[in-house]
């Protein structure tokens, strides 16, 4: 079998079809898979950033709603899961400051938790893409009156709820 030039010609234009085909197909495999990574990787760093800042959304409301409160066993319940939150999910800074609150608070009884709150409003709305605020953190602890103290029933005696069925 004499193969002449036509011969090798056309079997270098297949070899070439062949090389590019299977370049191109390697190529595609190579993107896919690259892409598909840094999806996935993409994907976990944004549950990850979800699930911290939900945490710490909501550290932040329940040590707010601490602040300036009569200390009781719920506002005592909730100041330890946001302290202990802010621990696992806060900055260095905050995790400094939340074991500053609590040593402070083993000693003294009492805690002043302004910094640590705007430490945390500092990074929850960096974190969301929000302007960032200035100024001091503004608390408000509405006391409500029991009406029926005030207003007693024409008895003289504290009305009584109806029995429930």
């Amino acid at each position: 079998m004499n193969l002449t030039l036509a011969d090798f010609t056309i079997i270098a234009v297949l070899l070439g079809v062949i090389q590019f085909l299977a370049s191109t197909w390697v190529k595609s495999r190579l993107e896919s898979s690259i892409k598909h990574e840094y999806e996935k990787t993409l994907d976990i760093l944004r549950k990850r950033r979800d699930t911290r800042v939900t945490y710490l959304i909501e550290a932040y409301r329940r040590l707010e709603s601490a602040a300036n409160r009569p200390l009781t066993e719920t506002t005592a319940r909730n100041v330890e899961s946001a302290l202990a939150d802010m621990q696992l999910f806060g900055t260095p800074r905050q995790v400094e400051l939340a074991q500053q609150c609590i040593e402070y608070f083993a000693k003294h009884q009492g805690v002043e938790m302004n910094s640590l709150l705007a430490d945390l409003r500092k990074d929850l709305r960096s974190e969301l893409d929000l302007q960032s605020v200035d100024g001091p953190l503004a608390h408000i602890c509405i006391h409500l009156h029991d009406s029926t103290q005030q207003n007693p029933s024409p008895e003289g005696k504290r009305r009584k709820d109806p029995p429930r069925r």
